[in-house]
């Protein structure tokens, strides 16, 4: 089989070789190293082995199957990280170096960071975190946990004010992402979640998919390559597109936001990696009896497209149901309770060849029907005996009240 010439590995050597130089002349591999970071969570037992934030704010993480940083690197900087665009001054606020890739005109001033904690299960994952200033008010809090075995970490950004006014912003989450040591990609983009990311298109990894999945719903998104995505974040709104084609793979959500005076706001995603079959979303929300759910679920990774997705086993919220041909879990939940269940993904190869995996979910029904106080105190009954009673003792009450009014008008 004839081999076909792929531009990529020479086009990303010249990158690299290009922003190396860049980085002399502007003496910015005077910055940390990774290995120096900063913050860090290690896991060597992998999925993911290191992830860490540094002093400035960029993400970096590593994966066990390769050599190389999961987002581009040039010189010390990772090309990853949040930024902020403060509407009402103009300025864009993120790492102060970003490997081949965005300059700001307002970086980061590092405040502190904290080192891991936690013990790395779902209930205590492990944690890090890094507090930046803008300088002009803002505080930024970059937070990431990790659960050990996932090939899944979250990261959220948390601004807080400090100015006495209210700041319209749009925050970002960013990266040249660099899947199986690879820089090309397939830009992807799942409108039921709105998670964008993609896939390596080339290499012994080729497969090896990665998304951003928001866990509130962003405003914007752009999937492509990574030169439109700086731009674009440097022009503060991302596109709403993805690129057709395979290209040197970036991705970025972003989140419009108001923080009211001396308040904050806090944006999430969970960065989603794997060489295998996978389904979005990775958990459900949960529903309210008698209001409407809808839930739209999407298969990517190995195997061959299109993928068949159906109810395996456990048992559903009463008034939901699982249509296998949208994939959609939906319908109006009627009983509060935690249900879980399974679906199964199967891709399009022959059977000898098929690649199939199990899904567990579980879904949580509330009510909004206010408590009922279950033991309500009594109320008070009267015979005719104690109801006369009463009524003299509110009448002699009333005469004693007059009189006294009458004694201090004479005064």
């Amino acid at each position: 089989m004839n081999k076909i010439f792929s531009p990529w590995p020479v086009f990303h050597a010249l990158r690299r070789l290009a922003a190396g130089l860049l980085c002399l002349l502007a003496a910015s591999c005077l910055l940390p190293s990774l290995a120096q970071a900063q913050v860090e969570i290690t896991n060597p037992a992998g999925p993911l082995t290191s992830i860490g934030i540094t002093p400035t704010g960029n993400l970096y993480a590593y994966h066990h199957d390769f050599a190389h940083n999961l987002y581009y690197s040039s010189g010390n900087s990772s090309a990853a990280g949040w930024f902020v665009y403060d509407e009402d001054s103009g300025r864009l606020y993120g790492p102060d170096s970003i490997g081949a890739g965005l300059s700001c005109p307002g970086c980061w001033t590092p405040v502190s960071q904290a080192a891991q904690t936690g013990s790395g299960t779902a209930a205590d994952p492990y944690k890090i975190t890094t507090t930046l200033a803008s300088g002009d008010g803002l505080t930024a809090v970059i937070t990431v946990t990790y659960v050990v075995g996932d090939e899944v970490y979250s990261t959220s950004l948390k601004v807080t004010d400090s100015s006495g006014a209210d700041r319209h912003l749009r925050l970002f989450v960013a990266a040249d992402l660099y899947y199986g040591d690879e820089d090309s990609g397939i830009p992807m983009y799942d409108p039921a979640t709105g998670s964008v990311g993609g896939a390596t298109d080339v290499g012994a990894f080729a497969g090896f998919t990665g998304f951003f999945v928001p866990l509130a719903p962003a405003d914007h998104y752009y999937a492509g390559t990574f030169s439109t995505m700086w731009a674009q974040i440097g022009a503060h709104q991302l596109s709403d597109s993805v690129y057709p084609g395979a290209t040197d793979l970036a991705a970025a959500l972003q989140w419009n936001v108001t923080v009211a005076a001396n308040g904050s706001a806090t944006v999430e995603m969970d960065q989603l990696f794997s060489g295998e079959l996978s389904l979005l979303p990775p958990t459900l929300p949960g529903g309210v009896t008698n209001t409407p759910y809808s839930e739209a679920f999407t298969a990517f990774g190995a195997g061959v497209a299109p993928y068949t997705i159906t109810f395996l086993s456990g048992t559903l919220p009463p008034g939901l149901h699982f249509d296998s041909a949208t994939a959609t879990l939906s319908g109006t939940p009627t009983a509060v309770g935690t249900y879980a269940f399974t679906l199964h993904v199967a891709d399009s190869s022959p059977a000898a060849a098929k690649v199939e995996k199990d899904f567990p979910y579980t879904v949580v029904i509330t009510s909004l029907t206010p408590l009922v106080n279950a033991n309500p105190a009594p109320v008070p009954t009267f015979g005719p005996g104690a109801l006369l009673a009463l009524i003299l003792a509110l009448g002699a009450a009333a005469a004693f009240g007059a009189q006294a009014n009458a004694r201090r008008r004479g005064r």
